[in-house]
């Protein structure tokens, strides 16, 4: 539970650039190449150092290819007792509006990317939050891979069923890492029989 919470981004901030940077390991490759997604993605030009510049014009390619236009990126968003910073709200091509989100990993050539179960539930937790806040809908979402260890390998993952039987999921997950910590954000600073009556009991 508690390493959901953190992958959901609920508790907690980022490390800034300057702890993920020294030394050029994958996690120091991974995070500059995402800071400069960030910049672009808000309408700002970055400089690009010679070594991640086949990363970038694989994301260039993907980006110019599928976005017509970026709703919000780096955005935090507030759901029903869960907060999480959302990378990118974009308008495709094809008029369908995406929640996505960057995912930054070690990848083989020849074998298939990793997508874990939790990516489609935080991706769910994030639209249903915007939903709520911007009175528009949202029509897929998206895991935006890309390799650390093959430059140029960018890959975009919709996933198969609704977004609504993720967010389930996502309910179930967060229910979950409730009752694991004793603990619900919705429910602090009531007293006990405050809690009992929002519980239902």
């Amino acid at each position: 539970a508690a390493s959901l919470a953190q992958e959901w981004g609920m508790f907690g901030t980022v490390p800034p650039l300057e702890q993920w940077a020294y030394g050029r390991g994958e996690l120091a490759d991974g995070r500059v190449v995402d800071v400069l997604r960030e910049e672009f993605a808000k309408g700002n030009t970055p400089t690009v150092a010679p070594e991640y510049q086949a990363a970038w014009d694989a994301f260039r390619k993907w980006w110019d290819a599928n976005v017509e236009r970026v709703e919000f990126a780096e955005r935090c968003l507030v759901g029903q007792g869960y907060a999480g910073k959302c990378d990118l709200c974009y308008v495709h091509k094809d008029g369908r509006r995406i929640i996505a989100d960057y995912k930054t990993q070690k990848t083989y050539k020849g074998k298939q990317v990793g997508l874990y179960e939790s990516f489609p539930c935080q991706l769910a937790g994030y639209s249903k939050a915007w939903e709520a806040k911007s009175g528009q809908s949202v029509d897929d979402i998206e895991s935006i891979i890309v390799s650390s260890t093959e430059p140029g390998r960018v890959e975009a993952h919709t996933y198969p069923y609704s977004i609504d039987r993720y967010y389930k999921l996502f309910v179930c997950l967060y229910e979950w890492n409730c009752y694991a910590n004793d603990y619900d954000p919705r429910k602090a600073g009531l007293s006990v029989e405050e809690k009992i009556a929002a519980a239902g009991l």
